[in-house]
């Protein structure tokens, strides 16, 4: 049986991999990248993260929550690389991998070494994570958890694509019991025809707002499928017409009410320079008042 008294803590007992990239490659990567790593030989250590203030409200609700952060957008600094192809520069501004336990030292180089594992080494890193999400379910069959997990913490990959071998698929296929769920800002990838197109039909998608995109919200309402929207300041109660659901009770996109603007609140993100980002700083991707 479940124990709500407490949070269940999962340490995943696999050894970290060593792994290299091309030279030419690490001497393309920014400073702040080298400063982890003093040359191209590198580790990666657990892929799916599951301890954060976040992903513990999910353990109340009877689910254990997974999330893969990687470096988003252009941040890596190799040339033609861009985790997020649909991202803007307000809410590269506003990204959350530079909040709390992301924000850290140690949390800056586990998303870089992710990404650039994935990018150098993408069949090892799907077999990595396949054996850490079959970890990760046994570990959840045993404590009465259900699990949701999540591939793009900080990032917006197609990961049902063919260039990133159908990893999507092969986690569906291999772990039916498994709910996979995600925020997107592009567009095909929130229809039902696209994901009945690409075998990914339980994948659940909650669309993105960008401060440029409502018609594409609009769309997506009408067909139930969410929208979320950062807000700075208290949440209305309905924004645009549409009803307001609070989405930062959890990180399970899937249980929300449908259709819904899911409101998240505007968190404090590092501007790079010792400061912090302000919500106006991002506007339009962060509304400040209710519309």
């Amino acid at each position: 049986m479940r124990d709500n008294k407490r949070f269940r803590r999962y340490k995943p007992s696999l050894p970290e991999i060593e792994f290299s990239i091309p030279r030419p490659a690490y001497r393309k990567l920014p400073i702040w990248v080298k400063r982890f790593f003093p040359n191209n030989r590198l580790t990666v250590g657990y892929l799916i993260s599951t301890n954060s203030f976040k992903a513990n409200k999910a353990q109340k609700l009877g689910w254990f929550n997974g999330v893969v952060h990687l470096t988003p957008s252009t941040k890596i600094g190799l040339p033609g690389v861009n985790l997020c192809g649909a991202d803007t520069d307000e809410c590269r501004k506003a990204c959350l991998d530079d909040s709390g336990q992301l924000g850290c030292p140690s949390g800056q180089k586990a998303m870089a070494a992710r990404t650039l594992f994935l990018l150098f080494h993408q069949e090892l890193f799907a077999q990595r994570l396949l054996l850490e999400t079959e970890r990760l379910q046994a570990f959840c069959t045993r404590h009465g958890f259900r699990l949701g997990l999540r591939l793009n913490g900080t990032s917006d990959r197609p990961f049902e694509s063919r260039k990133y071998g159908r990893l999507l698929q092969a986690i569906l296929a291999s772990f039916p019991d498994v709910v996979l769920y995600d925020y997107t800002k592009h567009f095909p990838r929130a229809t039902a025809a696209y994901r009945r197109s690409h075998g990914i039909g339980p994948y659940h998608i909650t669309f993105s707002y960008s401060g440029k995109n409502w018609h594409h919200c609009q769309t997506l309402l009408r067909q139930g499928v969410n929208a979320a929207v950062t807000f700075a300041g208290p949440l209305p109660k309905k924004w645009r017409r549409y009803r307001v659901h609070n989405g930062d009770l959890h990180d399970l996109r899937f249980l929300d009410p449908k259709p819904r603007i899911v409101a998240l609140r505007f968190k404090t993100v590092l501007d790079g320079r010792g400061g912090t980002v302000k919500p106006a700083d991002a506007r339009g991707f962060v509304v400040a008042q209710a519309a």
